[in-house]
């Protein structure tokens, strides 16, 4: 994914889009896949440390053998 100033993101639970989005949703308190051409991919984006680095929102790919911190 583009580093963008915007995004969207859709609840894994209600199916709610929400702008700009990084954690556990408000609606449901679920995990949020980020929206890639208006479908949720396997992407999350979650404050993480990567490293003992500053906490940041960080993409995660979810899926597969591995997981992938982009």
């Amino acid at each position: 994914m583009k580093k963008e100033t915007e995004f969207w993101v859709e609840c894994n639970v209600c199916k709610q889009q929400l702008k700009n989005w990084t954690g556990s949703t408000p609606c449901c308190g679920s995990i949020a896949y980020l929206v890639e051409n208006g479908k949720a991919t396997n992407k999350i984006s979650l404050f993480a440390s990567i490293n003992d680095g500053e906490i940041k929102p960080t993409i995660i790919e979810l899926g597969g053998k591995k997981l992938l911190i982009i």
